[in-house]
């Protein structure tokens, strides 16, 4: 691990300049980052909010673009394409508030959305994370949902779905087991406790076992529809050289769940599901053909790694 992989331990006492730091991690982000600093300055200028900028190695001059147009924000340079859980905990590592607002560089949150956020996880001590309503391009909303298990991903490849609930804008919050981590503000006080993401998650579900491992611990996990934020999602991704499984990188999406399942169920769980998964598919596609309708899920899972756990390269 590097020095951002780790946070001090809960006893230790600081003093914060700010209630909120924004951690942005970055990676080819030029297009979309100035979209989301632009609405934050507001909050900057009030001394509401510091912003840390972990720049993953961009080829297309993201941190020089910062650098020029935005010098306010603290940019961090990583030397290397990290992962999103490795370059944030960079981030976190340099903060110096309570509350750590994780912004995706392809989302938006105006400042009265940090505000109740803000003021959600002050009302409400056992609170560990809030996230809002989250409005993606083509006008539907973020769901909330419950962690995965063996038994959900399995339902799921027999083509039920998974139990989840919108977070509707102007909606009463509402408990979640797991919220989207494009935008969402977490306590401090948490990270102590139970640790920051693990770094060997290099993209996906490093929130999800985070939300679990917070949970096992007494906290709890809220929807605040009171706050909306946009996110355009995908941003980052070059469709054509990217095979995509339900909008996520799938070459990093199947490691990650692989490694999750592991680490939370073990190694035995882990491999059976997997396997008994491309069965359940592979029954879902015969059925598919038989009426007609194919679902062509098991052709991209197929080219993505089976068994496979996240690189340690570093």
């Amino acid at each position: 691990m590097t020095s951002g992989d780790t946070l001090p331990a809960a006893n230790i006492k600081r003093t914060y300049a700010t209630r909120v730091t924004v951690v942005i991690v970055t990676y080819n982000s030029r297009d979309t980052v100035g979209d989301t600093l632009g609405p934050l300055m507001k909050s900057r200028d009030a001394g509401a909010i510091e912003c840390i900028i972990v720049d993953k190695q961009s080829t297309d001059r993201t941190a020089d673009f910062v650098r020029a147009e935005y010098p306010w924000c603290t940019l961090i340079e990583s030397g290397g394409n990290l992962g999103f859980g490795r370059a944030a905990n960079i981030g976190i590592a340099r903060s110096t508030s309570p509350y750590i607002l994780l912004l995706n560089p392809d989302a938006t949150l105006p400042p009265e959305g940090i505000e109740r956020l803000v003021a959600f996880l002050d009302e409400h001590p056992r609170a560990c994370a809030a996230g809002p309503a989250i409005l993606s391009p083509d006008g539907r909303y973020q769901l909330s949902g419950t962690v995965l298990t063996p038994k959900m991903l399995l339902l799921s490849a027999l083509g039920q779905p998974a139990e989840v609930r919108p977070i509707e804008p102007g909606g009463l919050p509402f408990r979640a087991n797991w919220i989207s981590g494009a935008v969402v503000l977490i306590r401090r006080t948490m990270l102590d406790q139970v640790g920051v993401f693990d770094p060997r998650y290099f993209l996906y579900f490093e929130e999800t076992d985070l939300w679990v491992r917070a949970q096992r611990a007494g906290w709890e996990l809220w929807a605040v529809g009171e706050a909306v934020a946009s996110h355009v999602g995908g941003a980052s991704c070059n469709p054509q050289t990217c095979s995509t499984y339900h909008g996520c990188i799938a070459e990093h999406y199947f490691r990650s769940r692989f490694y999750y399942l592991i680490r939370h169920f073990g190694g035995p769980t882990a491999v059976a599901t997997e396997m008994l998964e491309l069965v359940f598919m592979a029954v879902r596609v015969a059925a598919g053909i038989i009426r007609g309708a194919i679902p062509y899920d098991l052709v991209v899972r197929l080219r993505a790694p089976v068994l496979r756990t996240p690189s340690t390269r570093l």
